[in-house]
């Protein structure tokens, strides 16, 4: 990932504000197969990082898919939706 790649992402990771609520069918569309195990695994590690940094958030993420033997990309996708 690029320099400006990262901080983009921590940028948007920094700034998120979570919905107070979500449509049923979007959720049944996107969160299946492993999205939900990604998704878990991301709020843990994240919670746990000492240091949010463009590094540290890539090596999370890259981290879980490595674990999940997923895509990076894959990852990325079940976070972003």
């Amino acid at each position: 990932m690029s320099t400006s790649g990262k901080r983009v992402f921590v940028l948007l990771v920094r700034f998120y504000i979570a919905p107070s609520e979500y449509d049923e069918k979007a959720v049944r569309k996107h969160f299946k197969g492993p999205a939900m195990q990604v998704l878990e695994s991301a709020h843990q590690r994240f919670r746990d990082l000492d240091s949010w940094s463009a590094d540290t958030t890539h090596d999370v993420i890259h981290a879980i898919a490595e674990s999940m033997e997923i895509g990076l990309g894959k990852a990325i996708l079940f976070m972003k939706q």
